[in-house]
């Protein structure tokens, strides 16, 4: 009963693999755009994380949203927070801090289009379309993705401009800032963030607030944001409907037995 005891369920986008699919194509855009001559190395403890975020942001979905573990009968068994973690950057003792060239703007457009294209991917696998014309959830989900390209570019155009030439005192403490609350994984831990640390949590913040923005827009259109992309309920299904076969089978063979 693998798939019935593993099955989870979360907002748009909570596929760990998706996740880190757009992180690392998101960062290989980075790379070309990363000015070296003022490259440092700093000790990891002279970074600074430092939360912007606005209390009214964890009323809103996704940042309410919850994992939940069902049972093989389908029955929630626990559930955990989907957001609210913590970055890991203590497993390296030195961290890159760059500045970006000005032409890395001009990428917000791609940037977009990669967070874009793997979300609708996400949802054009997983949802249905359900309602019949004009009615169905999938259409309506990938309309409003489409509807926010601008508020999203924005966004992003915003983010890249910060990390355009900056300053870097290595006698200073560093300090980075995010916007969003940080996602946790399935298993309850934040996102591991490698030597490029500004680089990272930028881009993991870019995402976030992608899907705050679209999911904050499918709430104003009424349309559930808390959505189930884990296919563990097909296979969880099926393997119940083997069992209850087989216990069919032996019943029937017992009562055959018995009669004889």
């Amino acid at each position: 009963m693998g798939a019935c005891n593993s099955s989870i369920s979360g907002s748009i986008l909570s596929n760990d693999t998706s996740i880190n699919d757009i992180h690392n194509q998101i960062k290989n855009r980075f790379e070309k755009h990363i000015d070296t001559s003022s490259q440092k190395v700093v000790s990891n403890s002279k970074v600074v994380l430092i939360s912007n975020i606005p209390n009214e942001k964890w009323s809103q979905p996704p940042f309410t949203n919850k994992y939940k573990k069902k049972s093989m009968f389908g029955f929630v068994t626990e559930e955990s927070d989907e957001y609210g973690c913590n970055y890991n950057i203590n497993q390296v003792s030195n961290v890159n801090i760059s500045s970006m060239k000005s032409d890395v703007v001009s990428d917000s457009s791609v940037i977009l289009s990669t967070i874009k294209s793997n979300i609708q991917k996400k949802v054009n696998a997983t949802i249905t379309n359900e309602g019949g014309p004009g009615m169905n959830k999938r259409d309506e989900i990938n309309d409003t993705i489409n509807d926010s390209d601008t508020e999203i570019k924005s966004m992003i155009e915003s983010k890249l401009e910060k990390l355009v030439n900056r300053e870097i005192d290595e006698n200073k403490n560093v300090e980075i800032f995010y916007d969003n609350p940080i996602r946790c994984d399935k298993d309850g831990k934040g996102p591991v963030i490698s030597q490029d640390v500004e680089q990272d949590i930028m881009i993991h913040d870019m995402i976030n607030e992608s899907i705050n923005i679209i999911n904050v827009n499918l709430k104003k259109k009424g349309i559930n944001t808390e959505l189930d992309y884990d296919d563990s309920n097909m296979k969880c299904n099926i393997e119940l409907a083997a069992v209850i076969l087989v216990i069919a089978l032996i019943l029937y063979i017992l009562i055959r037995y018995l009669m004889d």
